[in-house]
């Protein structure tokens, strides 16, 4: 095909001819670099493809414009109504707000790592029995307290109460046990502790 094509006939052919060989979908080099510049200049002329750039660049303009307002936005969001000179300054004060967090989350986990000892040697284990071990003392005025720790370790403490005495009696209670004998009253404080804990 010759390189003095006129204008008339360059508008008559499609460019996808020249450009792009059928079916294949790649530039074709069979056309000498005239003719690809006359059919370019060709379309640049067309009114269609005149429509079609201004429009292109009309819808390009609106999402930069959609974007930038987003952006403004999430700015906004991230500057919190303080008034910093720029970007770099809120940064800054953000990261030190996120260090300051994190040792007050180490404080704490050094609080609780402390604390959790201790925890575990309080009293979580409370039992108690009222009940009348002498015929002529009414209303149950002894009792049997049972206190004891995460492990049931802890003591039983036992107050017999009578018309002309009061007696007092602690044991020693160790994995919810007493190496010494134990009343029936005691016996049903510790597992009243155990199974109201």
């Amino acid at each position: 095909m010759s390189s003095n094509l006129t204008s008339s006939a360059i508008l008559s052919l499609r460019a996808t001819d020249f450009f792009f060989q059928k079916g294949r979908g790649y530039f074709s080099a069979r056309l000498p670099p005239a003719t690809i510049w006359a059919i370019f200049k060709s379309m640049i002329l067309d009114q269609n493809f005149l429509l079609v750039l201004i429009f292109g660049a009309i819808f390009i303009s609106l999402i930069l414009l959609v974007w930038l307002a987003w952006l403004e936005i999430r700015l906004k969001k991230l500057f919190r109504g303080r008034r910093a000179q720029d970007l770099q300054n809120v940064l800054a004060d953000i990261q030190n707000e996120l260090d300051n967090l994190a040792k007050k989350e180490n404080e704490t986990d050094s609080i609780l790592k402390m604390m959790e000892p201790r925890l575990k040697r309080s009293v979580q284990h409370i039992g108690i029995v009222r009940f009348n071990p002498y015929a002529d003392a009414g209303g149950d005025q002894s009792f049997t307290l049972a206190l004891m720790d995460e492990d049931k370790n802890g003591f039983v403490i036992s107050s017999l109460y009578g018309r002309e005495s009061n007696r007092i009696f602690a044991k020693p209670i160790e994995g919810g046990q007493s190496r010494y004998q134990l009343s029936e009253e005691e016996k049903q404080a510790i597992e009243k502790a155990v199974k109201e804990a």
